[in-house]
């Protein structure tokens, strides 16, 4: 059966089976079982992360277990993980491979959200995806006037999907690179440091805090910043909540008591419970304020959950900056050394996207 999405494409059902070669992987290796632990293979388990590979692992394994060509894409029975490996690789328990000689990167990634709505099915255990239940499902994919799988579409799609992203995110780097004023060269060899103590230069407050539990961080606008350490402090985003909760002195440095990660916020945001703010007494730019956070966080390492740093060892912390011929922090050099480093990254990383497949 066949439906028209617009009058140059048409739809076709087809069971997996008849559109894959499918097989168990030619390793199914236990990790306890691995002989060279490291090396540059893909091991591929039932993770549902990293594109499905778990380590890396060595070409020298035992002699009944074979390496899978690359270019297929790869699904872990029980857990139902969906991936495209392009190049060849080793495998846990229970991996199934499909194959096809049409098959690319590009049709692989326009199959793979198809495969992953019908493996919703699935589940741990009796109804688990067996080879012959995996065989028999079905999917709807374009077909040309033959009614036979339209395979240069769908790579065709991708492509140009892939084309419209890699040129949105360099138009980014590009603005982003543009609103850095332009600096020369510049080193940290010979310049002359000392210690400071943080309460000297910053103001520090407590956030007002909110409960997490009691709001949802998922599907508002503000940045609800707590004690993560990872993703810039951020675990959500919040509607609109009392001004009084709300902290628009920016930028601003936060860092948890338990954790003592610092991060720049540099828009308004609520915070979480015992997340301090660090506001500057004389204005900075955010670059000296980035490079004061890679010091700050240099001699952060000693506190931990039993000897957090709280308001008072914070304001009392001592933190090695450069100096300028006053032997007061070089809040400019701090400043201009982090705009030339981060020119020179957004430089790199424009130029990695030129080259880059999104899909990988």
């Amino acid at each position: 059966m066949t439906m028209m999405i617009n009058k140059f494409e048409t739809w076709g059902e087809f069971e997996i089976g008849n559109i894959f070669d499918i097989k168990s992987s030619k390793s199914g290796i236990d990790k306890n079982k691995l002989v060279e632990e490291s090396g540059n293979v893909p091991y591929i388990t039932r993770t549902n992360l990293n594109n499905g590979v778990e380590t890396f692992i060595g070409e020298r394994q035992r002699n009944r277990f074979q390496k899978d060509k690359g270019n297929a894409i790869i699904i872990g029975l029980d857990t139902q993980t969906i991936f495209y490996q392009e190049k060849s690789f080793y495998t846990g328990q229970n991996i199934q491979v499909l194959r096809n000689s049409r098959l690319n990167k590009y049709n692989a990634f326009y199959i793979i959200p198809l495969l992953k709505k019908q493996m919703k099915k699935f589940n741990w255990g009796g109804n688990g995806a067996t080879l012959t239940r995996l065989k028999r499902t079905k999917i709807i994919l374009p077909v040309d006037q033959s009614n036979d799988v339209c395979w240069g579409y769908m790579e065709n799609y991708i492509e140009e999907k892939e084309n419209r992203v890699r040129k949105k995110i360099i138009n980014f780097l590009g603005q982003e690179l543009a609103k850095i004023d332009s600096v020369n060269e510049i080193s940290l060899d010979g310049i002359k440091w000392s210690n400071f103590i943080v309460e000297d230069y910053f103001d520090n407050r407590i956030g007002k805090s909110l409960d997490a539990n009691k709001l949802d961080v998922k599907s508002g606008r503000m940045s609800y910043v707590t004690r993560k350490t990872t993703n810039n402090g951020i675990d959500g985003f919040l509607e609109a909540q009392s001004k009084k909760y709300l902290n628009e002195d920016f930028p601003v440095i936060t860092i948890g008591n338990e954790t003592a990660k610092p991060f720049l916020q540099n828009y308004p945001f609520y915070t979480g419970t015992k997340v301090n703010c660090l506001r500057p007494k004389e204005e900075l730019s955010e670059y000296a304020l980035l490079f004061f956070i890679r010091c700050l966080e240099n001699v952060c390492k000693k506190y931990s959950y039993s000897f957090t740093i709280n308001s008072t060892r914070l304001k009392k912390q001592k933190v090695l900056l450069p100096i300028n011929d006053d032997n007061e922090p070089d809040w400019e050099f701090m400043s201009n050394y982090m705009r030339y480093i981060m020119s020179n990254k957004i430089k790199q990383t424009i130029k990695a996207w030129e080259n880059i497949s999104v899909f990988n």
